[in-house]
């Protein structure tokens, strides 16, 4: 059982953790409003685009939020106490998981079926079966998840789903049945022992899934808002090799076979969830000032950048 001051310090080890803690403090939310479900998913979205990969700066950007983990420990704690920061872990919500694509290619739900073979290239580089289905929890009644937050604003390779989405998204909500067995990653140590189980090698030592090797004992496996916030960019050391987590983008949970008693097509959105909300503030603490040795591309990649 992890302990609240033992995700606090994950939160704040963690540069999505500390850039999400970031945006509630410029953004002047109590702990309370930052840890409401649909309020996380955005904060959660905006951290990861801040951090991203591909940002110019990155590794600039990422020492800048870790600088500033120690002093945000107090903030963390109080937001983790909120009682809606209960569902920023597992278990996952079996009734309120949604598939979504572009209502203009809408038909059935795409089934998974695990191959029997070693990892693809790509699979190992992007950390992710390149045959799984993904789905995200619902937040609320508008129909919004981690997911759909992620593509409206920008978070990692979110954003490139945009386009895709119009003019309307499709959406279907699948019940998972209660023996469906999920895998459930809460924070760096899970992708960590996931990784240790079920090795693929990568380069530089770095230890992947073998994606069919987890099908094998596991349907699904759930990365909770949390795990997001506490894993990305996480690195853990194994003997012989190292983990790190990345790219997951939002609360997802990728579905390795058909494990569902019910789907059900729910009504179209006709657009994304709207970005920025007034309340929210980027936050200006990561922002790189140009200077002699700065591009000025380098300044920010956020909406409110620049």
């Amino acid at each position: 059982m992890t302990t609240l001051d033992e995700r606090a310090s994950e939160l704040c080890a963690a540069p999505a953790g500390c850039a999400f803690l970031l945006v509630v403090e410029e953004s002047g939310l109590s702990p309370a409003a930052a840890a409401e479900p649909t309020a996380a998913a955005q904060i959660a979205a905006v951290a990861v685009a801040e951090i991203s990969v591909w940002h110019g700066a990155h590794e600039r950007v990422v020492a800048m939020a870790l600088e500033h983990g120690p002093r945000l420990l107090d903030l963390a704690r109080a937001v983790l106490t909120a009682p809606a920061a209960l569902h920023w872990f597992g278990p996952l919500d079996r009734h309120a998981q949604q598939w979504a694509t572009a209502s203009a290619m809408a038909g059935a739900v795409p089934m998974p079926r695990a191959p029997a073979r070693i990892p693809t290239r790509w699979e190992r580089y992007a950390h992710k079966p390149d045959w799984g289905l993904w789905t995200s929890t619902i937040l609320g009644s508008s129909g919004a998840t981690s997911f759909l937050e992620g593509v409206a604003f920008g978070a990692g390779d979110l954003g490139l789903f945009r386009d895709d989405f119009a003019p309307a998204i499709a959406r279907f909500r699948l019940d998972v049945a209660p023996a469906a067995r999920v895998f459930e990653i809460d924070g760096p140590l899970d992708w960590h022992r996931l990784c240790l189980r079920y090795p693929a090698a990568y380069d530089e030592g770095q230890i992947v899934p073998d994606w069919s090797a987890v099908a094998a004992e596991w349907d699904g496996v759930h990365l909770s808002l949390g795990g997001l916030l506490t894993s990305e960019q996480v690195r853990r050391e194994a003997e012989g090799g190292w983990t790190m987590h990345w790219g997951w983008d939002a609360e997802q949970t990728v579905w390795l076979r058909d494990v569902f008693d019910a789907i059900e097509r729910l009504p179209d959105l006709r657009a994304l969830p709207d970005a920025p909300p007034d309340w929210l503030t980027w936050p200006t603490a990561l922002w790189i000032k140009p200077g002699p040795d700065t591009w000025p591309w380098l300044v920010s990649i956020s909406p409110g950048g620049g």
